[in-house]
């Protein structure tokens, strides 16, 4: 039996081959808010879908092409579309068919929805629900435009601004690195969330949001509720790093978003600009990275920008920095005030994503101290070495360690959600 008003949706089906809810026309179900219930009998087995509060969207549907009446060939042909789950729960998936008008035609029971079908759907279920992961080709088939409109975003941001590359890139690190690969860092502070952007590490430091909001906003106008604000950041990362002179990467795709932040995790897994090598070392190794890999994604201040009073007390105190390079950054950042200006990470070629960061740290040229740790007679200066002279092994290194990164922790398959707007859940 199935009823639906104007705010609630009502199914339940019996055993293969009987009480087979049908409707005649093709459409999806229209409804702000309501409670779906799904029970499937498959012999003595007995899986419960989904009974929560949901969000049902036509645009969600609107491409699909259903060649059958029944409720579950809708199922299985959106699951073979999309490898993951929308909005956070299974039932939220199961899309039934109805008129367009939005009034629902009349169910009748048929046999035209085979045994076959019904195991189909049961298999998808219990296998999205368990090993959803992520894939290259994610959004082949529900969001083909996707890939384009996020280079062509990142593009013209940076033909804008260049130093935008390096704000992007460091979106994608400041999140991955605080549980996950989530989009968590782009949410506002709000009545129920705290977010992470007033994180020491983060406050008047990360930007970057207007553009993700942009590229954001194209996304949902092309493929509405499709494209999740991690795979965003993921693939803007990659996309502003190629743009810069960079190697490119394989960038998985099907991360979803969180609905909350950790200010507190912000505070404590991003790893600091004061750190000695140990404790780089270590800071990387709790997140599975090696200490080669640290030294790679280090390598991402080949592009961006640092404030002075993150390293005044580098260019003041410290002795292994070449005297002149200390001064030069001096007058820029004196030794009371001027905290928030701003000096390039790589000074020989600040908007080019190079090798020439390993060059200058062998010159004790390295702005933060972190950044100079990695060459300072440790066990890293030979890797150091080995990419001030090659690039290509850089690169390589790099990308490898970039697609790592971006395997921390996603949310796939039923967690988390697809928010429509990056700075807020749904």
């Amino acid at each position: 039996m199935y009823k639906q008003g104007d705010e609630t949706g009502y199914w339940k089906g019996g055993g293969l081959g009987e009480g087979q809810g049908m409707m005649k026309n093709q459409g999806v179900i229209y409804g702000r808010k309501g409670e779906v219930e799904a029970t499937i009998i498959v012999g003595e087995q007995v899986v419960e879908i989904a009974k929560e509060e949901w969000k049902l969207s036509i645009n969600r549907c609107r491409n699909l092409t259903v060649s059958s009446c029944c409720l579950f060939d809708v199922c299985c042909h959106r699951w073979k579309r999309e490898a993951s789950l929308e909005e956070g729960g299974v039932g939220k998936e199961a899309w039934i068919v109805h008129n367009q008008n939005p009034k629902l035609s009349s169910m009748t029971s048929s046999s035209s929805c085979s045994s076959f079908t019904y195991i189909c759907c049961l298999l998808l279920l219990i296998t999205t629900m368990a090993s959803a992961q992520l894939t290259a080709n994610f959004y082949n088939r529900t969001c083909p435009t996707a890939m384009s409109i996020i280079r062509g975003g990142v593009s013209t941001a940076i033909a804008r601004e260049r130093r935008m590359g390096a704000s992007l890139l460091r979106l994608h690190f400041h999140d991955c690195f605080v549980n996950g690969c989530d989009a968590s860092v782009l949410l506002d502070d709000s009545a129920t969330i705290t977010g992470e952007k007033t994180a020491g590490p983060n406050v008047n430091s990360i930007r970057g949001f207007e553009v993700v909001d942009t590229i954001k906003s194209q996304l949902e106008s092309s493929c509405p509720g499709v494209v999740s604000c991690a795979d965003l950041l993921a693939v803007a990362a990659r996309d502003a790093t190629v743009q810069l002179g960079g190697q490119t990467w394989n960038v998985v795709l099907g991360r979803r978003d969180s609905t909350t932040a950790s200010l507190s995790a912000a505070n404590t897994d991003l790893p600091s600009p004061f750190l000695d090598l140990p404790q780089l070392i270590s800071e990387f190794a709790n997140k599975g990275f090696s200490a080669q890999e640290m030294v790679a994604l280090t390598g991402a201040h080949e592009i961006g920008q640092a404030r002075c009073g993150v390293f005044k007390q580098r260019i003041y105190n410290e002795t292994n920095i070449d005297p002149s390079f200390a001064l030069a950054m001096q007058r820029n950042c004196p030794r009371t005030g001027g905290d928030a200006n701003l000096a390039p990470l790589d000074s020989t070629t600040p908007t080019v994503f190079d090798n020439a960061f390993f060059r200058n740290l062998v010159n004790q040229r390295g702005l933060l101290h972190s950044d100079q740790q990695i060459y300072s007679g440790g066990s890293t200066n030979a890797q150091v070495d080995r990419y001030r002279l090659n690039s290509a092994a850089f690169f390589t290194d790099f990308a490898n360690a970039m697609v790592k990164m971006g395997n921390l922790s996603p949310l796939t398959g039923a967690n988390g959600q697809i928010r429509t707007n990056c700075r807020r859940p749904n």
